[in-house]
């Protein structure tokens, strides 16, 4: 009994100790990374149209979801005491696939980008973090005429794990906010005539798993 509370007290006060010489190294500097991501996307269209002299209205929401990789670099350091700052970069590319109820909508490869600031707390080798920046994609289309825009702000969080002085692996949940698009005006669809009046918005749900090398 003894030897048990000896090795627990020993224990404790290594990991107090390990606690106590701050966050790893490996969250300080220059970074580069990349991983898998899955990402579901969410179009709110409110339309008016007509097609073929047909007239109907659309306002039920669709998703889209898929998978893609994405590479991302930054910088950060630790201000005050485990307090950390940094900047990030990111580019992706993901296959979005969707079931277009209304053959309306349209969905394909798509390259996004992405800039953001990072605030977390460091503890050892885990570095917990929240972020906040923009992201830019390609638009997305409503009876292949009318462009919606799929640029906005995005939030989330996450969390780095140190494995070795220059390793690191990564979890994060990011939400995408979507601007509001006014659509209006007349195009073809297919090869049919199409008048469209309203506004559509749009949202992204993106979860990554990678890793990243700080030179």
């Amino acid at each position: 009994m003894r030897k048990i509370l000896l090795s627990a007290l020993t224990s404790t006060i290594l990991v107090g100790s390990s606690l106590a010489d701050g966050p790893s190294p490996v969250f300080n500097g220059f970074y580069l990374g990349g991983g898998l991501s899955y990402v579901k996307e969410k179009i709110k269209p409110a339309i008016s149209y007509t097609v073929a002299g047909q007239n109907g209205r659309t306002n039920k929401s669709e998703s889209f979801s898929g998978a893609g990789i994405k590479l991302f670099c930054g910088y950060g350091v630790f201000t005050y005491e485990n307090i950390y700052v940094g900047g990030e970069l990111g580019l992706g590319i993901d296959r979005i696939l969707g079931s277009n109820k209304n053959e309306i909508m349209e969905s394909g490869n798509n390259i996004n980008y992405s800039i953001a600031a990072r605030l977390g707390y460091g503890l050892s080798n885990i570095l917990p973090y929240v972020k906040l920046g923009y992201e830019g994609r390609p638009s997305m289309k409503v009876f292949n005429t009318f462009n919606v825009s799929r640029n906005g702000y995005i939030m989330g969080a996450g969390i780095d794990i140190g494995l070795y002085v220059n390793i690191f692996l990564r979890a994060e949940y990011v939400h995408g906010f979507g601007a509001k698009s006014n659509i209006g005006g007349q195009g073809t669809f297919v090869v049919v005539p199409v008048s469209a009046q309203g506004n559509a918005k749009t949202s992204s749900d993106t979860f990554l798993i990678g890793a990243a090398y700080k030179f």
